[in-house]
């Protein structure tokens, strides 16, 4: 006994002797981190990574001493990795994530929640509109009092609904049965019955897998992300409820692989793969879109996987983009590109990174969708059957 014993304590202390040797060198590393922090970044992030590879080296079996030391030292590299790399921790804990709403509470039993969008009514109020597949449902929540009521739909139109979007003049549904529906704003702030728009009949549909739907512009234009096509389909209002068929708008190979699409003055398509954003500007002289590559300030260009994204309808507007791997939302300046207010031509710029810290394996492993209010307060996050509500 005596002899293991002396064995145990001589491979402590040197366990002990090798972390604290660690300590101080991570130490020292950071000390340069914070001394390049604002003069010479490129050399903090090498300091930085240089810490943070020997901090993983340090062995963890220690005792109650050295353990308080190892979370001093951890706690001192995450935050200065979040002051250099603009991180921002979100949870429940620090209570920046919170449940807003939970669909199966909230609409009722079988409720499958597959998509969200976003209005402001004439009086300032903002809602949230959602697709209940499993409900077969479409339902508005107000952002102020978490308030549902379900859109009318009395000759049961709603079917199997994929895509909700809020378009100038009411909300338009993409169903995978019956086409697009659609449910006008009434001069009451609330909604008429829903109601299938003629030549976007299921049957009239030149696609079968649609990845995004969207309504643009004053005329409720509507168009489809289609990824068997690798087109954007377009259809334009003709009279009432009459819309002329779909046609390919715009093509690119990147749409076979598309898991989002938002637009302001430009479109810009999400895929999981290099180059992440796909953007397409408007060519007033050619009268069409052409692809202009985006480059990025303040982030080393490692988006991980991303899903989804949102931006407002201005320049000013944050673009945000939803990384699966990392669990994280980017939020990024958007380029101006001339006149006096032009900013980092061809480039977004990165603003911050919301990354999911607290102790849930499963939160925002399903995000199907999200949106940002209109002051960009506070992001909504479809996960699943919960709806999450960030603070920014």
């Amino acid at each position: 006994f005596g002899i293991n014993y002396t064995i145990q304590l001589r491979h402590a202390k040197e366990i002990s002797r090798l972390a604290n040797e660690g300590f101080s060198s991570v130490t020292a590393l950071l000390d340069k981190v914070e001394s390049n922090l604002v003069t010479d970044r490129s050399s903090a992030e090498t300091y930085l990574f240089k810490a943070e590879k020997e901090f993983s080296d340090i062995n963890k079996d220690l005792d109650e001493k050295d353990m308080e030391k190892y979370k001093d030292v951890k706690d001192r590299l995450l935050r200065i990795g979040d002051s250099l790399y603009k991180r921002v921790g979100v949870s429940e804990e620090n209570g920046k994530l919170a449940n807003f709403l939970d669909g199966r509470l909230s609409f009722g039993e079988g409720s499958d929640v597959v998509d969200i969008s976003s209005y402001i009514d004439s009086s300032g109020n903002e809602y949230l509109v959602v697709a209940d597949k499993g409900r077969k449902a479409i339902y508005r929540v107000s952002l102020y009092d978490k308030s549902v009521k379900a859109i009318p739909d009395n000759e049961g139109l709603v079917k199997s609904p994929e895509h909700v979007y809020v378009g100038t003049k009411g909300v338009y549904v993409f169903d995978s049965k019956g086409g697009i529906l659609k449910a006008s704003f009434d001069s009451d702030g609330w909604f008429s019955q829903f109601a299938s728009l003629s030549g976007l009949g299921i049957e009239n549909m030149k696609t079968t897998d649609v990845a995004e739907l969207a309504i643009w512009t004053e005329s409720d234009n509507v168009y489809l992300l289609s990824r068997d096509r690798k087109a954007l389909l377009k259809s334009t209002p003709a009279y009432g409820d009459r819309y002329g068929l779909t046609y390919s708008y715009l093509t690119h190979d990147s749409m076979e692989k598309v898991t989002d699409m938002i637009a302001d003055l430009s479109i810009y398509l999400i895929v999981p793969e290099d180059p992440h954003i796909v953007r397409f500007n408007y060519s007033y002289y050619e009268s069409k879109y052409y692809e202009a590559p985006l480059g990025v300030l303040g982030f080393d260009g490692n988006y991980g996987k991303l899903t989804k994204a949102y931006t407002g309808d201005t320049l000013d507007s944050g673009l945000y983009v939803f990384d699966s791997d990392g669990r994280r939302f980017l939020k990024f300046e958007k380029p101006i590109e001339s006149g006096n207010d032009a900013r980092h031509p061809n480039q977004i710029s990165l603003i911050a990174q919301y990354v999911y810290r607290g102790d849930g394996d499963q939160v925002l492993k399903n995000v199907r969708n999200f949106v940002v209010d209109a002051k960009e307060v506070n992001m909504y996050i479809l996960d699943g059957s919960v709806i999450w509500k960030v603070g920014l």
